[in-house]
């Protein structure tokens, strides 16, 4: 009876230890770069002057907007997410409109609630975070005219409700994002594929942004005129059904750095239990 009781409890500390094993590693791999915890704004943002969006027809012939931006010829497609190298699905819609000299595709704006609703979706449309990198491919297709712009990973990251904890915006001068950051912007002259990449200083580092615009003008188009100007009539650029065109995430692969994580914590756990187990099994055997 002694040793069925001992055999059971080592069995049991076993599979609490490969539990906890698992949280542990789980909750590590779920910060930003600044420790953050959730995403403020997610998007490709490709230059393209007021001149350009009319001779594509993203603005109408008087510079105005269209009424439903899933209208325009122009077309993005997000094709490929990866954080930290590993490819990510991306939870939602994406929301496409022009403004500011760019060419916006967002997935996450807590300040638009026509981008997956809002705040909602800045902890629902990416399960996981980047520490170190974002890249992300995108297509744009239905050019009529050549562009002279850059595109850009770009957005900001939360900690405990603060929207801004971090920021990291191409189109910025050096002292609005964290010291450090450094991007890889490809040239967007005509319809193609295009890899877009931000990297991030150390965690621990100097993650601060130093200067004051990063919440007020880094993301004025996306705070003040996207609530405004891109969300009137552009609601069903969010929810509509075409989303082989419109720009809906087709990153279909599934989360590699979440399914990683659970993988290796497992491989760590059973490991343990292993050990619990023959140890055991060795108190049996010298009781016999």
């Amino acid at each position: 009876m002694k040793l069925t009781k001992i055999f059971a409890g080592m069995a049991a500390a076993a599979i609490a230890t490969s539990a906890m094993a698992m949280t542990a590693f789980a909750a590590d791999a779920g910060k930003g770069p600044n420790n953050d915890d959730g995403v403020s704004v997610f998007g490709v943002y490709i230059g393209m002057t007021k001149d350009e969006a009319i001779a594509n027809s993203v603005l109408q012939e008087d510079g105005k907007e269209p009424d439903d931006w899933t209208t325009v010829p122009v077309k993005v497609t997000i094709d490929e997410i990866k954080f930290d190298d590993n490819v990510v699905t991306a939870n939602g819609t994406g929301m496409m409109y022009w403004q500011g000299d760019e060419l916006k595709f967002e997935l996450v704006n807590v300040y638009n609630d026509d981008v997956n609703g809002g705040k909602d979706g800045a902890t629902t449309v990416f399960t996981t975070l980047p520490s170190k990198t974002i890249e992300v491919t995108f297509t744009i297709d239905g050019l009529s005219s050549d562009l002279s712009g850059k595109a850009y990973v770009g957005g900001g990251f939360q900690t405990a409700g603060a929207d801004w904890s971090s920021t990291f915006f191409g189109n910025k001068p050096d002292g609005v994002n964290p010291a450090g950051t450094t991007f890889e912007m490809p040239d967007v002259t005509g319809n193609g594929t295009y890899t877009a990449k931000v990297f991030f200083p150390d965690q621990g580092g100097d993650n601060t942004s130093s200067g004051t615009d990063s919440k007020a003008d880094s993301t004025a188009d996306s705070k003040s005129d996207s609530k405004t100007d891109s969300k009137a009539n552009s609601t069903a650029a969010t929810t509509s059904s075409k989303t082989g065109t419109t720009g809906t995430t087709t990153a279909t692969s599934s989360n590699a750095a979440s399914d990683k994580t659970a993988a290796t914590g497992a491989t760590a756990g059973i490991a343990l239990a292993g050990i619990a187990l023959a140890g055991a099994a060795i108190v049996v055997s010298k009781r016999k």
